[in-house]
């Protein structure tokens, strides 16, 4: 025992940290592991935002040989932005808010790249565009993140941006989301805003914590190879389409509808004064294979269309123009290692939304 420990402190040990020195020197030349900023949460406004406590700028990389990659950079109020925003605003700017969730937050291009930022320059000096968006959040979250945009920014036009699982993710208790607003649906058929508070963990938090995060190596094996996600058993996988569970959203499509109708008639309730257009994301998958008539998850753009159209909101439906731009050219809207857009994703949404509201007809 005695030789066993002695070899144990003076060999192993000693070697397996001059390899992991080694492995991490390599990390940092070659294959650097994807980076995140710290989750910083907003308490006198109960906003999750991102801090700049262990910097500004980062590398976000998706696969195991960093195929993908995107360039992030936490602005003055915490958002993923090229550009810092301000309360006040310049004579003859109109001011766009684009409001959303990982789509909107866009780790997965340069910050430049993501759709926000090329309507901005699209745009051009007569029009500004903040984003604010957080992995994760639902539709419940996105009216609480516009109290905050209004009250700071006070936009001209407002721009909600849907995915397909914002609408049952904002009923109260099917996730551990905490730090965003959520409704609880009452006996009586009415609702009350579950108000978000200060998480006790992270949602991107890893195991090890700060010590851990600092190094690349670690990342890398963490993220990059998803060697977490290769141990988790697949026995009992619920079908999916567009990242939503197929049953969730069948299972509750009453309490789904009861939900979204609350939340888009409260957005226009409170922002009725301002210019609100919803953008929602097409069933992509089903563009690809030609079966849009087989959606599970279509209704809820056809769902949301109608609530537009009743309560007098702008909706732009994706799945007309990607069908379109699919059809001409096969291209994918996202890249094969991750279901988010990808740059050239992001560069067709723009030009929808661009054209959209540089149309006389629209406005």
């Amino acid at each position: 025992m005695k030789k066993l420990l002695k070899n144990l402190f003076l060999v192993t040990i000693p070697m397996l940290l001059v390899l992991f020195i080694l492995l991490e020197i390599l990390s940092r030349i070659f294959f650097p592991g994807s980076e995140r900023p710290n989750v910083f949460y907003d308490e006198a406004n109960g906003i999750v935002k991102y801090g700049r406590d262990n910097g500004t700028r980062g590398l976000f990389t998706i696969g195991k040989f960093e195929q993908q990659r995107g360039r992030w950079r936490v602005n003055n109020d915490g958002w993923n932005s090229p550009v810092d925003y301000f309360t006040g605003k310049k004579q003859g700017v109109t001011r766009i808010a684009v409001i959303g969730d990982s789509y909107i937050e866009a780790w997965q291009v340069d910050a430049e790249e993501k759709y926000p930022s090329v309507l901005d320059n699209l745009l051009g000096d007569k029009y500004e565009v903040y984003s604010f968006g957080v992995s994760a959040s639902p539709l419940s979250q996105y009216l609480h993140v516009s109290r905050y945009v209004e009250k700071q920014y006070s936009p001209d036009i407002y721009i909600f941006n849907l995915i397909h699982n914002d609408f049952h993710e904002s009923i109260n208790g099917l996730t551990y989301t905490p730090f965003f607003m959520t409704l609880k649906m009452d006996n009586d058929g009415t609702f009350t805003e579950i108000q978000p508070v200060k998480p006790e963990r992270s949602h991107n938090k890893i195991p090890g914590g700060n010590i851990l995060k600092r190094s690349s190596f670690f990342r890398w094996v963490y993220d990059n190879l998803k060697l977490k996600e290769r141990f988790i058993s697949k026995d009992g996988a619920k079908e999916a389409e567009m990242n939503v569970a197929v049953s969730d959203i069948m299972d509750k499509k009453d309490s789904i509808k009861a939900v979204a109708g609350y939340l888009f008639r409260k957005i226009k309730a409170e922002l009725g004064n301002k210019r609100i257009i919803f953008v929602m994301d097409a069933p992509r998958t089903n563009i690809y294979s030609g079966d849009m008539d087989k959606s599970k998850v279509a209704w809820l753009n056809t769902m949301a269309a109608d609530y537009c159209k009743e309560l007098g909101m702008e909706f732009i439906d994706l799945t007309i123009p990607m069908t379109e731009g699919y059809t001409k050219n096969k291209k994918h809207f996202e890249s094969e290692y991750d279901n988010h857009w990808s740059k050239y994703g992001h560069e067709f949404v723009a030009g929808i939304v661009y054209k959209y509201l540089t149309t006389a007809k629209s406005n």
